[in-house]
């Protein structure tokens, strides 16, 4: 049975904020979570549920599995390059690498506003239930990453139980665009994925990347090959 893990509500400026230790205290996780704790403790006043809240952040954007380390370093180096706007990107991205129910939740999310502009939790939580278990602690994940996308303001909460879409945010980072593309192979563990899908990912649904063929001539870190007719983009550099 798998883990939740993604269980508390987190807001973007927190995640801001653990970015920003991570890029500034030499990753010493204790040290990072000490910080964390302070900063949460005006809004966050039960101690137990402080310190999930940093347990989770800090599973995002400091100790993470050593597999990802490197897309965390490339992670925090974009922090400093993008738009504030695109930061939302690169918090989605370490939080896919992290939390398999995110992922689930956001590509169901994706998948019913290519549909219709709207959805209840209601229906969402049927979809999320068939793979991972009427069980108390999904339901109660499930508000937990719904509410938290709403504060990030890519979903937008219309009454009880019922969201909308919101505005796309416009990637115009290349490098970023690369960056979302390892995350969602790596997270997924996908050996490539058909550019034809690149541009209409569920699971980036809150997100304007449009990438073009020409794009990948520049990346050093992915490439684009043929699997029987298809153009697909894979990790690599071209030779």
């Amino acid at each position: 049975m798998q883990t939740v893990g993604f269980n508390r509500f987190v807001r973007k400026e927190w995640m801001d904020y653990t970015a920003f230790l991570a890029s500034n205290s030499d990753n010493n996780v204790k040290q990072i979570k000490d910080k964390l704790n302070e900063y949460l403790k005006a809004e966050v006043k039960a101690e137990i549920t402080r310190e999930k809240a940093v347990a989770q952040l800090t599973r995002m954007w400091v100790d993470v599995q050593k597999k990802n380390l490197s897309l965390k370093k490339e992670a925090l180096a974009l922090f400093e390059k993008v738009s504030q706007d695109e930061k939302m990107l690169i918090h989605w991205s370490m939080t896919i690498l992290t939390f398999p129910i995110f992922v689930d939740v956001a590509t169901s999310i994706g998948k019913i506003f290519n549909l219709q502009d709207h959805f209840s939790l209601k229906t969402l939580e049927k979809r999320i239930f068939e793979k991972w278990g009427e069980r108390s602690t999904v339901k109660y994940a499930l508000q937990k990453i719904v509410g938290s996308m709403a504060d990030w303001g890519i979903i937008k909460r219309v009454k009880v139980g019922e969201y909308t879409r919101t505005e796309k945010i416009e990637i115009e980072n290349i490098e970023l665009k690369f960056f979302f593309l390892r995350c969602y192979l790596t997270a997924l563990e996908k050996d490539y994925l058909k550019f034809i899908e690149a541009n209409n990912l569920a699971l980036a649904f809150p997100f304007h990347i449009n990438l073009r063929l020409e794009d990948f001539s520049i990346s050093d870190t992915l490439t684009l090959n043929k699997v029987g007719s298809d153009v697909v983009i894979m990790e690599g550099s071209a030779d």
